[in-house]
């Protein structure tokens, strides 16, 4: 059983009595349902050292605090007036705490991942060892949680500086960073500079089988609690925290006197801040409350209050009011990081709309209702700890475990074109029946992303610098064409960014896998401690010979794409080729061993699809209003091939056929402007995937006149998988079996007429959309396709295995 490791500032009290005490207890128990977990935290100085055995598995050594807290405590009160400082003490006072040192060094040394459930204790574990993974739980960004709670002032900016610099540490050596909410995760990002894509969001929970809605309890409760039948109760709960603080004294100096028809409840160590003070008469402080009351409270009010103004994470009193069923009236800070929605989860009101609200609400009891029904649903679908803690040990375990790592030049996600369509069934696949898998990119995007696709595969997006960016913009303009994957390989040290989350990334992998060859000069470094395999899209060599000019810089790119593909070729023990015609480019022009090369064809997933009958189709056109006029469909990306295959649809077929329509969808309408093409063409631009699909059940006649390229066109399987006949230049069917069925392969002059002659045979449009949906099944599957390449490198791992064992 792998280990973790956790050090916190506070005990892990069960049960919990703060929303950060749940967050530690919560997490920690659950992780041990799938690790061993050792926690070691701080606890009062009156205390005697204690192990705690929370599960068989999970067990904390709380060790008391030193008389050098005390002294911080009793200095920072003096000089500073700080109203809660006991993190900041700990920054000051565990680095000299022996006991905690030794059980931090003890618990730490054997652990495969070492958890800081805040940046307080960092400096007792700063690096992890070789192997380790280095993770930090962040309840909130804790540097602005510091400047809200300590103000201005000398003594302000020094402890606010003091926690910024031990957050923004930790931050940087961290591989992992749980965020709590998105917006915890983007004020990481602008204060530190964290690289977005190690920033996971894991959210605060509740336990939905604990707290549960209980309306039968409603008239015991209201007895219990002292309340008037006739009067409308509403409350608020919360620790001794200067946020809760805050929010208690606005409603109790701006809220209640202003609806002296209800009731006020207010619970928990807030009260404190109200000892000795006169109240409004509808006030009543409860003090800290047991389970019962705290039950009876849920039940017997009629709103749940949270109004924050200021703070940082989440409030976990949130999720309690949802999972009880609860209408929930909150200001836009209280709903931070919950993703709620506005009169459907919780009615979300600024300040001076509060209010008016709580009396709208107060006097709407079918809008408490339906807040409180969906409230639930929320908290049983995304806020269960069960399920949070769930999926935090997934990433845990795909981050420790042998792992493939997927390298590629741009994201996949959103799938926009063929390579995006292959990269992303390649990484699922492989995570399905090999190994979890991290591809890890490039991308054009202003910032870094981290995306899950399953619990076994992630994808890491990691932003080109403005240096770079500039580098392609450059060569854009002297090229005509864009060469961002070939400056990947040229100009690799202008995004040392790549380079650093690659270096965070290779803790335990098995496999490096290039997606193309254009990330080759990332991988070599890696070339003695890993296995590598190249998966290639196209003959690359091949295709930039035929799209870049014979300029310069053209032909220095042609060489540098060459050089890489070959060091590719290799490094990698295998190799898989989409296309015959690839294969034998590799032999002959770059020297490969025919050995290592195989063939693993570009595919579709045909269940995403349904066809429908040759006869059908109009009628969906017509029910959409395009009119029953034959219809043929062209997809294709923004690649320069595929610009000339439509500029030839426009000029040479589109015109000999005036009675079809044409559809164009993609990003190589891009190339166009409408007022650039005939009346009978139809530019769609990019779509969304069910658009594209319904498009291709719309169509007649499916078209792929491409006249260059390398490799196979996915936009072919998409055809053959929704049962299109397709009309194909012979360079278009590259990589199809000779006489496919379903495919008319025809010359560029021949090719309108074959459309012509197509679009008038029912006939022969039906047996051929029934050859090419079954030829789509048959071969092109994806787990079919790809079937070769997932069997070659669950081979190699097995011989690594056999040969180490």
């Amino acid at each position: 059983m792998k280990r973790i490791a956790i050090l916190n500032f506070f005990p892990a009290f069960s049960p919990p009595r703060s929303g950060g005490e749940l967050r530690y207890w919560n997490l920690s128990t659950r992780l041990a349902e799938r690790f061993s977990v050792n926690m070691a935290d701080p606890t009062h100085a009156d205390a005697e050292p204690e192990t705690v055995e929370h599960t068989p598995n999970c067990i904390e050594k709380r060790i008391p605090k030193t008389g050098r807290y005390m002294w911080w405590h009793r200095f920072l009160n003096r000089t500073s007036k700080f109203a809660e400082c006991s993190a900041l003490v700990a920054t000051l006072a565990a680095p000299r705490h022996r006991e905690l040192r030794a059980e931090a060094r003890r618990i730490t040394r054997d652990a495969d991942i070492v958890i800081h459930s805040c940046p307080f204790l960092w400096k007792l574990y700063p690096r992890p060892r070789r192997g380790q993974l280095l993770v930090y739980d962040s309840y909130n960004v804790e540097a602005n949680m510091a400047r809200d709670m300590f103000g201005s002032g000398l003594w302000a900016k020094w402890a606010v500086g003091r926690i910024r610099r031990l957050e923004g540490g930790l931050c940087r050596a961290a591989h992992v960073i749980l965020a709590c909410s998105h917006e915890d995760a983007e004020g990481f990002v602008e204060l530190y500079g964290v690289d977005r894509s190690k920033i996971v969001i894991v959210p605060n929970g509740v336990d939905v089988e604990a707290v549960r809605p209980a309306p039968e309890q409603r008239e015991a409760g209201r007895e219990r609690l002292g309340l008037s039948a006739d009067r409308p109760a509403a409350f608020f709960i919360g620790s001794f925290h200067p946020p809760n603080t805050e929010a208690a004294e606005y409603i109790v100096g701006s809220v209640a006197p202003q609806v002296p028809e209800a009731d006020f409840l207010i619970a928990g160590r807030v009260c404190q801040s109200f000892e000795g003070l006169e109240l409004p008469p509808n006030v009543r402080m409860l003090g800290l409350v047991d389970e019962q009351t705290k039950a009876d409270l849920f039940a017997a009010t009629d709103v749940a209050l949270n109004p924050m103004f200021s703070g940082s994470g989440t409030n976990l009193k949130m999720l309690e009011h949802l999972a009880a069923g609860q209408p929930i009236l909150t200001t836009p800070l209280g709903a931070r990081g919950l993703d709620l929605e506005h009169g459907r989860h919780a009615w979300i009101l600024p300040e001076r709309r509060y209010v008016r609200g709580l009396k709208e609400l107060l006097a709407n009891a079918g809008a408490r209702r339906a807040l409180g029904h969906h409230g639930r649903e929320l908290a049983e679908s995304r806020f269960s700890w069960q399920v949070i803690g769930r999926e935090l040990a997934d990433l845990l375990e795909m981050k420790i475990s042998p792992r493939i790592l997927y390298l590629n030049d741009y994201q996949v996600s959103p799938v926009i074109s063929g390579g995006c369509q292959r990269l992303n069934a390649v990484a699922t696949e492989l995570s399905k029946n090999v190994l979890p898998v991290t591809l890890l990119t490039l991308t054009t995007e202003e910032s870094a992303r981290r995306v899950s696709h399953s619990a076994r595969y992630e994808e890491l997006n990691i932003p080109r610098s403005g240096a770079h960016r500039a580098v392609d913009a450059f060569l854009n303009r002297r090229l005509g064409v864009a060469p961002d994957d070939a400056t990947a390989i040229a100009f690799h040290w202008l995004t040392p960014a790549y380079r650093r989350a690659l270096e965070r990334e290779t803790i335990a992998p098995a496999l490096i896998v290039l997606g193309h060859t254009f990330m080759v000069r990332q991988a070599e470094r890696f070339r003695d401690r890993l296995p590598i395999f190249y998966d290639s899209h196209n003959a690359e060599f091949s295709l930039k010979r035929q799209l870049y000019p014979s300029s310069l810089v053209g032909r220095w790119l042609k060489s540098v794409v060459r050089r890489g593909e070959r060091d590719a070729l290799q490094m990698s023990f295998a190799a898989s080729c989409v296309a015959q015609g690839d294969l034998e480019a590799f032999v002959s022009e770059l020297g490969a061993g025919p050995e290592k090369l195989f063939i693993a064809d570009n595919g579709v997933d045909c269940s995403r699809l349904t066809p429908v009958d040759v006869d059908v189709r109009p009628r969906l056109r017509q029910a959409i209003g395009m009119g029953t006029r034959p219809a043929a469909i062209f997809l294709g990306s923004g690649h320069p091939p595929n610009a000339d295959a439509a500029r030839f649809l426009f000029e040479e077929v589109a015109p000999a056929n005036p009675d079809a329509l044409f559809l164009i969808a993609g990003g190589v309408c891009g190339w166009f402007s409408p007022n650039q093409v005939p009346k009978n063409v139809v530019l769609m631009g990019m779509v969304s995937d069910a658009v594209k699909d319904f498009l291709l059940l719309t169509a007649d006649v499916a078209l792929n006149p491409v006249f260059r390229g390398s490799g196979t066109n996915i936009k072919l399987m998409d055809y053959l998988s929704a049962g299109l006949p397709v009309i194909c230049t012979p360079v278009g069917a590259r990589g199809l079996p000779a006489n496919a069925n379903g495919v008319v392969v025809s010359e560029p002059d021949e090719f309108g007429p074959a459309l012509a002659e197509l679009l008038g045979d029912l006939d022969r449009r039906r047996e051929l959309a029934l050859g090419a949906r079954e030829l789509a099944v048959r071969q092109f599957d994806w787990p079919i396709a790809l079937g070769p390449q997932v069997n070659h490198i669950r081979g190699e791992l097995q011989e690594i295995d056999e040969s180490r064992s």
